[in-house]
């Protein structure tokens, strides 16, 4: 057996020793290389992860943002349009209803023109027809009483007034009668006249007409009935007057 000597012990011991610590030292170093590694690591996945988040909630920020403003813009858009097309549907059912009422004004305005002219017309018919009655009823009455044709006589001379010589026209039925009662319709006048009857096929009985020097007195039936629808119904001037066959 080798026998190691005390002092080589020792020596062989403090090698060990100082080994030992330079391996601690290495691995210390190792150690704290590794750390500050991680910790480098740890710091930039941080930053990373920070900037990620960072990053995301920009994104995620300005979507909503822009989502809030399509939201928004929809919105103002949806109400401007509303707005708008109200605006339109007032202006178009305004001009229609502008264009109705103009319509309407001109077919009121049509109607009361048809409307009056109606009424003219239908007047206008009337009195013609009761006209014509009253022109039957009167030749009725003549024929009843002859006598009417004296008093249209006296009528047509008090009309002339101071006159000397007269001639009278006549129907050809009317004319003995006539003669008959000139002496009577010279008294009641208080007149002294030189009358001729002449006979006259265009005239009716009943009626007469009166001439002097000066004019005349027409006492038709027939001008009597025209004066009256004259009065009643105007000739319009430029027409004709269905009456008279012009």
């Amino acid at each position: 057996m080798t026998l190691v000597k005390a002092h080589a012990a020792a020596r062989h011991l403090g090698g060990a020793i100082s080994y030992e610590l330079a391996d601690y030292k290495a691995e210390a170093s190792r150690l704290l290389a590794e750390a500050r590694a991680e910790a480098e690591r740890l710091v930039r996945e941080a930053r990373g992860e920070s900037q990620r988040i960072r990053t995301e909630a920009a994104d995620k920020g300005r979507k909503e943002g822009m989502a809030s403003s399509r939201e928004e813009g929809f919105a103002i858009g949806k109400a401007e349009g509303e707005a708008l097309g109200r605006k339109e549907a007032q202006a178009s059912y305004a001009e229609r209803l502008g264009i109705l009422g103009e319509q309407w004004q001109q077919s009121l305005q049509l109607w009361e023109v048809s409307r009056d002219a109606l009424m003219r017309e239908a007047r206008k018919g009337v009195l013609q027809l009761s006209i014509g009655i009253a022109s039957r009823i009167i030749q009725r009455m003549i024929r009843a009483d002859p006598d009417i044709a004296a008093g249209q006589l006296e009528m047509a001379l008090e009309l002339l007034g101071k006159a000397t010589a007269v001639n009278v026209s006549c129907s050809l039925e009317d004319r003995e009668l006539l003669e008959a009662n000139l002496p009577l319709v010279l008294e009641r006048l208080g007149a002294t006249l030189d009358v001729t009857f002449v006979p006259d096929p265009t005239i009716s009985r009943g009626g007469v007409i009166v001439r002097v020097a000066e004019g005349g007195v027409d006492a038709t039936i027939e001008t009597q009935l025209d004066r009256i629808a004259e009065a009643l119904l105007p000739v319009a001037p430029g027409s004709h007057d269905a009456r008279s066959g012009a």
